[in-house]
């Protein structure tokens, strides 16, 4: 049952208005609070790897804390979905974000032993410990967070909203990313980067407890949580390969899978092997970033309009050549242009949509449990891609040569994964213009693939064969283009490149 819940000021309006305009509030708010959480989420991401790499860790100690870290998010996922069962979701979200804030001052203590010399050799592994701590807490607010904003965010403005936020958010990550970066670049010149790294995550500690300060400001509407609803782990997977709410999630698991046998490397191979200085480095993680800002309004409005699934295809066309074109390009500008501003539109076509398909598909009682189990296959996936990418990076000791290898075969699991599984996945909610969503069959998601510079006229192509087919098809289109009964109705009968 929801307890401590924060009720909304009343008014002459009555009630009812009274809570629209705190649920405007919190999406305001929410904003706000994902700007302040991006920033560290960011520094994380940027500069975690460069961080390990300035303590001594070896490229098989990297290759485990990304898989650890990637494991750690399903397990605070399941602290997070359970605990609402009896604490309010303002005090899960709250507590994980002010505890995961605590976690960076410990990294930057790691920095400071670092620079005076002490307990070298200990450092990786204990940064590994702190990291994947940072990870977990994190991971707790996640549920209760997402359950929140379903019951906030109306289902019409979804595609809308959550594109705006991420707009905000990326945009104040880019702006202080890349003042890090010079500032590093700097001190680096200095011999003071040890020094940098503890300036850099004490901000990641700061932004994200101003975050979880805003966190607490948030409208929680009333919640409870029925043990009727309670889902069980074993039922959710026992459906997994039988609903259209499960293959979606191996869909996603399966790519992440893939993604993870080469992302903890990318890093290591721009910084060692290309040579990369930090400011270098940073840009070229930063244009996939700046070209999600810029499709992200553009992508928010093909979702609400024609439906998360062929977002969902757009992305899967892109994704699988990604780590390709790092065989072939060594220079700052050629990887900026390639794999990242079109990883840029792959990966937040593909994110975008797998985030609002869950929204649709799964009922807002069961948010929680929906998004903790979800989480815990794809952390699954995440954790034996990068084991399997670091056992082939320790197994072939020519680092050079496996870097290539194991970018190689994180496309083709990704091709192989998206050719057989996106076909199978229906739309669930009702949409405005669907002759994409049915048009778009598994041969061509294959042959998009290859010719995703020719999206454009591919899109063309599939609505003038539409049209000329139209009424051929009608018939068939209603029964084929109907949603998953089982997602609809109750799914708990169901259960960078």
């Amino acid at each position: 049952m929801e307890t401590n819940v924060t009720q909304p000021p009343r008014s002459e309006e009555g009630k009812s208005t009274d809570e629209t305009a705190a649920k405007k509030k919190t999406m305001n708010l929410s904003i706000a609070e994902g700007s302040f959480a991006v920033v560290a989420s960011a520094i994380g991401d940027n500069y975690i790897i460069p961080c390990a790499l300035a303590l001594d860790a070896s490229t098989t100690q990297v290759g485990i804390m990304s898989s650890l870290t990637g494991f750690m998010v399903p397990i605070g996922q399941f602290i997070g979905a359970h605990v609402m069962e009896k604490r309010s979701r303002k005090g899960i979200a709250v507590t994980g974000a002010f505890l995961q804030a605590c976690t960076w001052v410990l990294v930057v203590a790691l920095a400071g032993l670092m620079w005076g010399n002490v307990l070298t050799a200990f450092l990786p592994v204990i940064l590994i410990i702190v990291y994947t701590s940072n990870i977990i807490t994190g991971a707790v607010s996640g549920p209760p967070w997402f359950s929140l904003m379903g019951d906030v965010v109306p289902e019409n403005q979804r595609g809308r909203y959550f594109a705006k936020r991420n707009v905000f958010m990326n945009a104040i990550a880019i702006l202080v990313i890349l003042g890090l970066a010079f500032f590093l670049e700097t001190l680096r010149e200095d011999y003071l980067t040890l020094v940098g790294f503890m300036g850099i995550f004490f901000i990641a500690f700061g932004s994200r407890l101003t975050s979880s300060v805003l966190l607490a400001r948030h409208y929680y509407p009333p919640f409870a949580l029925d043990k009727c609803e309670y889902v069980r782990l074993r039922d959710f997977l026992k459906e997994v390969p039988k609903s259209n709410f499960g293959r979606f999630v191996l869909l996603v698991t399966l790519v992440n899978f893939g993604q993870m046998i080469a992302g903890p490397f990318f890093a290591i191979h721009a910084l060692q092997n290309l040579s990369f200085n930090y400011s270098t480095y940073i840009l070229v993680n930063l244009s996939q970033t700046l070209t999600a800002i810029i499709l992200y309004p553009i992508l928010g409005k093909v979702s609400d309009k024609f439906g998360n699934v062929w977002l969902l295809r757009i992305g899967a066309c892109i994704v699988p050549i990604l780590p390709i074109f790092w065989l072939f390009f060594t220079d700052p500008l050629n990887l900026i242009l390639f794999p990242q501003v079109l990883g840029g539109l792959g990966w937040t076509a593909f994110n975008l949509a797998a985030s609002n398909f869950i929204y649709d598909s799964v009922p807002p009682h069961k948010r929680g449990f929906y998004v903790a189990y979800y989480n815990f296959l794809v952390g699954m996936g995440i954790f034996a891609g990068g084991l399997t990418g670091s056992a082939l990076i320790t197994v072939f000791p020519d680092v050079i040569t496996n870097f290539k290898f194991v970018f190689l075969m994180s496309g083709i699991v990704r091709f192989i994964v998206i050719v057989i599984l996106l076909p199978k996945i229906k739309e669930v909610r009702k949409v405005s213009a669907e002759k994409p969503v049915s048009k778009f069959n598994g041969f061509k998601t294959a042959r998009g693939l290859f010719v995703t510079l020719g999206l454009e006229n591919l899109w063309k192509r599939h609505g003038h064969n539409h049209n000329n087919n139209q009424n051929h098809k009608h018939n068939h289109n209603h029964k084929k283009d109907k949603p998953d009964p089982q997602v609809t109705a109750d799914p708990s009968t169901e259960t960078g490149s």
